[in-house]
């Protein structure tokens, strides 16, 4: 889309702008990133304290594994991964 620059690593993205929903900024109150990505993905509050980033069970599932299962990839490679 005219105007905008994602960065200079991902020089195509901003031809594709029309299919993507950019977020200047989110926030959150929580001090562990894990919890508090639960929180914003799933529209829920975080059912207890935010102590760790390791995923525990009763975690929502993260967006990759909502994509995965909602579009699998035909080609056998994931089609949705999380880097940490």
């Amino acid at each position: 889309m005219p105007g905008i620059q994602v960065c200079e690593h991902l020089p195509q993205m901003a031809q594709q702008m029309d299919k993507f929903c950019l977020l200047r900024s989110m926030t959150h109150r929580m001090n562990v990133h894990g919890p508090a990505c639960s929180e914003i993905y799933s529209g829920r509050e975080y059912f207890g304290p935010p102590i760790t980033d390791q995923a525990r069970p009763e975690d929502w599932p993260s967006l990759s594994s909502l994509v995965m299962r909602f579009k699998p990839s035909p080609t056998g490679l994931p089609s949705s991964v999380v880097l940490p």
